[in-house]
């Protein structure tokens, strides 16, 4: 639903990868309407009626490191850090804490892996 791209020739603020303050790509948005005046292959699920743009489910990356995932964990870990969660920590610096959740996210996902097909195993006694 947006106008990132991908390629050697395609402009540096539209590049997929480019998560710098120069981005643009966060800034573009596309709904069903211009998707599908838009040019090249589209999907093959826009002859499935009632079938939109908006109703498409996303894989783990674009709905976390692109979407709102970001914002809400960011938010989260600011909100915990604030109401002194890692205070027991040797330092209450913003940065040693975040590098210290950082090494934890490390080792958990090192102890548990990082793949959807591996928490659906792991929490299936707790998900309905």
């Amino acid at each position: 639903m947006c106008l990132a791209e991908s390629g050697s020739k395609c402009d540096p603020s539209m590049r997929y990868k480019n998560f710098g303050p120069d981005s643009a790509w966060p800034l573009s948005f596309v709904d069903s309407s211009m998707y599908t005046k838009m040019p090249g292959t589209l999907s093959v699920w826009r002859v499935v009626p009632g079938w939109s743009l908006e109703s498409t489910g996303f894989d783990f990356m674009h709905n976390l490191y692109l979407g709102t995932g970001r914002d809400l964990v960011g938010s989260t870990f600011k909100i915990l850090i604030r109401q002194g969660v890692y205070s027991h920590l040797p330092s209450a610096d913003m940065d040693y804490v975040l590098a210290f959740l950082q090494e934890e996210m490390i080792n958990d996902c090192k102890r548990y892996g990082c793949f959807g097909s591996t928490f659906q195993q792991k929490f299936s006694l707790i998900l309905p």
